[in-house]
């Protein structure tokens, strides 16, 4: 997962981020928060971090986002933008079978876990979200819906006649795994080989769980 610039500000304290300058400023807040995670631990992200990091003063950055929440809540909102322009563009560069579309869309994911500043970033989100939600699992659910929202449209797609809690079981499962592939195989010294191999049988094992 790459950075972008932010295209959307919403996630800022309502009256704020209006003039261009402010947009400017609340996209910076966010940028470096996403950066602080991607190259830090969740213990080092604090607003005074933050603030120092974009070069800003602490109260500036709590005009944009008054909490640490607040924050936390665009910064998930960001996630989800880079994850939805990712996947538009490469569908739009897949043809349009159902399967050759679904294929398309697993490498993506199986391309990004693959990345190590996608795993260090999700790693230390993680326990962050649980934090800023008392362990509720709320903010968690959220951060996901875009990749269940996907993921539930390629499996309607594939399985048509599926209802849509089957379809939506599917996708949980399906995310589930991906998720956990990040986790237990991403190694510096895993052998590009076995990584393949280990890719080919993912596509096919996520196949049989999407199209039943």
């Amino acid at each position: 997962m790459k950075t972008a610039e932010v295209s959307d500000t919403s996630g800022a304290r309502k009256g704020t981020a209006k003039r261009q300058s402010g947009r400017d400023t609340s996209s910076k807040i966010i940028r470096t928060a996403h950066e602080l995670l991607t190259s830090g631990g969740y213990a080092d992200f604090s607003m005074r971090n933050i603030a120092d990091k974009a070069g800003i003063r602490l109260a500036n950055l709590q005009y944009y986002y008054p909490k640490k929440e607040d924050l936390i809540q665009a910064l998930m909102t960001y996630v989800g933008d880079l994850y939805d322009e990712s996947y538009a563009l490469r569908l739009k560069q897949a043809g349009n079978s159902p399967e050759e579309r679904f294929e398309v869309a697993l490498n993506f994911n199986l391309e990004d876990i693959n990345d190590l500043d996608t795993r260090h970033f999700f790693i230390q989100l993680w326990p962050l979200l649980g934090m800023a939600d008392n362990y509720t699992g709320k903010l968690l659910a959220k951060l996901y819906a875009p990749q269940l929202r996907q993921l539930s449209e390629l499996i309607s797609d594939l399985h048509p006649e599926a209802s849509t809690l089957d379809v939506k079981l599917r996708a949980e499962l399906l995310s589930s795994m991906l998720e956990g592939l990040m986790v237990v195989v991403l190694t510096p010294e895993a052998d590009p080989s076995n990584l393949e191999t280990l890719k080919k049988m993912a596509i096919r094992t996520a196949y049989q769980i999407a199209a039943g």
